[in-house]
């Protein structure tokens, strides 16, 4: 998990939860007005909305359509689903993966990574 690589940095742990608990939250009613709307934590969703955070920005709200966080790597189960690219490649900056299972990461590695 994230909050588990980045350990060191308590803040990044704590905006990635707080991600991971927005993206779930498909029952929230919420009428303020939002500065940002992330479509998906996926990857690309969930990074964003952790280096908004970062930066400040804090009316934002990641929308799911799906049961959990991980878009294509959640939704999509087959045998031998892996990632086409070296996995220490395939991680966010600032929270380096560093236990792949192999150089290609198989999907259930990539799900505990995220």
């Amino acid at each position: 998990m994230i909050a588990e690589k980045i350990s060191k940095n308590l803040h990044e742990v704590i905006l990635a939860n707080e991600v991971k608990k927005m993206a779930l939250d498909k029952h929230s009613k919420t009428h303020k007005e939002l500065s940002i709307a992330i479509v998906g934590a996926g990857f690309g969703g969930v990074g964003a909305a952790i280096r908004l955070m970062k930066a400040g920005v804090t009316d934002l709200v990641v929308y799911e359509r799906g049961a959990g966080v991980g878009g294509v790597w959640h939704a999509n189960t087959y045998p031998g689903a892996a990632c086409d690219v070296p996995s220490h490649l395939y991680s966010f900056s600032f929270a380096p993966g560093t236990e792949w299972s192999r150089r290609y990461a198989p999907q259930a590695d990539i799900e505990q990574y995220l």
